[in-house]
């Protein structure tokens, strides 16, 4: 380990190869503490220890008499921790290292020795805005920098290490890999160059190391739980028992949205709830006069936002509104009168934060006690004057990017994390707050929901005035294509750090999504868990998109696993695992990342503990009766398309099993039970709206006849064995079938 600073001018570093145990152990926190033995040093330096569950930090003293600058502390120095099992070149494992995006957009995957991580040809618009201060952005094959945690991962023994940190709410932290030869990983603690005076401290938040492994014969374990675990402790994440679906202005508005477009998609969201019950309604940007000038509303909001608030609790649900605290439009007031309120530049100008709103914006320094009071006041009124229960807060980065600030001895990180704090107090601890464009770290525990992807778009990929330019294929820019990368990247943090937010689902077919491209949003979202908004006017959806919505509700909510995020740069395969009212069922979402058609298969061997499998394909009418070492392709899967598969254990000695259907997209949560004798079979379903659709099952013998309460059935055929019933009913039905 070593300290970098800055003294009289001069740089320096600080090498701590030396330490001497202090006798002290910290019962309340679990700990042995050292101190470095630095000969004639103004520095004292500890170090806080928990070797058995891979824990470390550094504490700084200053003793000296003229203030110190620090750039940075390294926790791991060129560390070559996996170079036993590469004895040369030609046996030498398959390493990839699985790198984090320092904010919500930041885009986050696997690369391997041979690859390039994918970089933005747009800093000189959004300067600072994609990786934290401090964290290098390497260019080269094999080198890579993650933020707040990364994953070196030998993918031939499916083994690796985490590391990174346990919070930053006191430094932002970067990984650095490089792969060139035998891995070498750096970890390190920004400090931005913050001021330590005379008798000051600065400490650095938890780092960890921790061993991961994936489990062949289990598909549902999460190799980094261990990690996601420790990190929830240390912040008392908050995860809420279960999050509102709803509806959402941006996408189809954008900032053109009315008064009179919110009361309408809220009248539409009241005309249709049995089929498609919603329980928000999210005014998106696009009230306001200008960002920053949170009291003032523009044109089409002439009575503002309070009573819109009262109407939507009048039909009750729940009121959600945007707001950006965190960065302002040049133009606005707050901006223009208290330009002492922003981060500096070296000028003392306000440091330019990105373009956005045709401006070139500027960012709030937390750290001013005015700013505070101006922050504090702008939550409290939304919150209480207004009657908002439910805030999305966007453009966070801008709280956290580098500076002059008010106080010199705050780090960014420390800086976001204030501001954050005060967010929290001024709204309660009853509200919902959804962050946005937000570092992770400081995030946890502070909000309820965080969106963990770039925004979507009603584009698969990167679009400029309508246009598709491939030399600006944005990594972290709006596409539907970025947004799902790091959904599915991301998706173990969910109901662990919070909610999932994977950003809306777009179903208008006016969109340049395809109904196969719509179809792998809607799978993606399905099954790793997250929040559920849809982003349309709901007055203009034809039937055929007002089913995939309705198939959608209630949302599924639990987590599914990605397992090939530490090994392939695009995942390709989603697992979920649940229970319907007879036993546990699987659920497999194979994705066709390209830009063509193809085939995709299917490999029973995660599944060997269920033997034999039926298959059912949700988007199709495919049923597939599969041997346990057999393999399934699916021919002719559409560019950008899924394959969405019920899998369920082959039941060998009874005269029915349910295989699936279409009337709810997880093809099982709607069984509440199903019993047979020598005279037929019951069947009990249960959702909580109106619904239709097919139920797949595997039947001895054809029924002879049916009887239904609470349902109707519309047709019935069977063939080789697979009843398929055409239905439709409310709520809870009962079905009986006759032999």
């Amino acid at each position: 380990m070593r300290i970098i600073l800055h003294s009289n001018g001069n740089r320096s570093q600080v090498s701590l190869n030396h330490w001497c145990p202090t006798g002290d152990r910290l019962e309340e926190i679990g700990c042995q503490t050292f101190e470095a033995l630095l000969p004639e040093s103004d520095l004292i330096v500890r170090l806080f220890l928990k070797s058995e569950q891979g824990l470390w930090k550094v504490r700084l003293e200053h003793q000296g008499k003229q203030p110190i600058r620090i750039e940075r502390v390294e926790l791991l120095k060129d560390a070559t921790i996996l170079h036993e099992v590469a004895s040369s070149e030609n046996d030498r494992a398959d390493y990839a290292f699985f790198e984090n995006g320092w904010q919500s957009w930041s885009y986050s995957a696997a690369y391997t020795a041979r690859q390039k991580a994918r970089r933005t040809n747009l800093e000189w618009i959004y300067p600072g805005i994609w990786s934290a201060s401090g964290t290098p952005i390497p260019r080269q094959t094999g080198r890579f920098a993650s933020d707040f945690f990364g994953v070196l991962f030998d993918r031939q023994n499916q083994q690796g290490w985490v590391t990174g940190f346990l919070s930053q709410r006191e430094q932002f932290g970067t990984v650095a890999a490089d792969l060139r030869g035998i891995p070498i990983l750096n970890l390190w603690a920004n400090c931005d160059g913050v001021v330590l005076a005379p008798g000051g401290s600065l400490e650095t938040d938890w780092a960890v190391l921790l061993e991961i492994s994936t489990q062949a014969d289990d598909c549902f374990a999460d190799p980094l739980h261990e990690y996601v675990r420790l990190v929830a402790q240390e912040n008392q994440a908050r995860v809420p028992a279960r999050v509102p679906a709803g509806w959402c202005s941006w996408y189809h508005y954008y900032q053109n949205v009315s008064e009179e477009d919110v009361r309408r998609n809220l009248q539409a969201t009241l005309n249709n709830n049995q089929r498609w019950p919603l329980d928000l309604i999210q005014i998106d940007d696009g009230y306001e006069i200008l960002v920053g000038e949170w009291d003032q509303f523009n044109e089409r909001f002439p009575q503002g936002v309070a009573d819109l608030a009262s109407k939507i609790k009048d039909a009750n649900m729940l009121a959600g509104i945007w707001l950006a605290p965190f960065i302002f439009q040049p133009q606005a007031e707050t901006a223009r009168s208290h330009p002492d309120w922003m981060i500096q530049d070296r000028s003392g100008r306000p440091r330019f934060a990105g373009f956005n709103w045709n401006s070139r914006t500027q960012a709030l320094d937390t750290t001013h006690p005015e700013a505070q009071e101006w922050l504090h006041e702008t939550i409290r009124r939304t919150v209480v004057d207004w009657g908002f229960p439910y805030l999305k807060l966007d453009f966070l980065y801008a709280g956290g990017l580098p500076g002059r600030r008010h106080d010199p001895t705050r780090t960014n990180a420390q800086a976001l994390y204030a501001g954050l704090e005060i967010i929290r107090k001024a709204a309660g601890e009853e509200t919902f707050l959804l962050g946005c464009g937000c570092p992770l770290g400081p995030g946890v525990g502070i909000f309820d929901a965080m969106r963990i992807s770039a925004d979507t778009a009603p584009a698969w990929g990167n679009h400029y005035f309508g246009m598709a330019i491939p030399f600006l294929a944005e990594p972290h820019a709006p596409s539907a294509e970025n947004a799902l990368h790091n959904v599915l990247t991301r998706a173990n943090l969910h109901q662990k750090w919070w909610w999932n937010d994977p950003d809306c689902i777009l179903l208008r077919p006016e969109s340049q999504l395809s109904l196969a491209e719509v179809q792998t949003i809607a799978s993606v979202i399905a099954l790793t868990g997250g929040m559920l908004l849809v982003s349309d006017d709901l007055n203009a959806l034809p039937v055929d998109r007002q089913e995939m919505l309705s198939q959608m509700l209630p949302p599924i909510q639990s987590a599914g696993v990605v397992l090939d995020t530490l090994a392939k740069t695009e995942p390709t395969a989603v697992f979920w695992q649940g229970e319907d009212g007879v036993g546990p069922f699987a659920l497999v979402a194979l994705i066709n990342w390209e830009k063509k058609v193809r085939s995709l298969t299917f490999d029973p061997k995660r599944f060997k503990r269920y033997g034999p499998l039926w298959l059912s394909s949700f988007w199709d009418d495919q049923v597939v009766d599969l041997a346990s070492d057999q393999k399934q392709t699916f021919e002719n899967v559409p560019a950008h398309g899924t394959v969405l598969l019920a899998v369920r254990k082959k039941l060998m000695n009874t005269p029915v099993q349910y295989l699936g259907g279409t009337l709810h997209i997880s093809q099982g949560v709607e069984l509440q039970g199903m019993s047979f004798d020598e005279s037929g079979f019951t069947l009990s379903l249960e959702l909580p709206r109106l619904w239709q659709g097919e139920v797949r099952l595997r039947v001895a013998q054809t029924p002879t006849g049916f009887e239904a309460t609470g349902a109707t059935i519309q047709s019935w055929q069977t063939v080789n064995q697979i009843l398929r019933l055409k239905v439709s009913g409310e709520n809870q039905a009962k079905i009986i079938g006759y032999w």
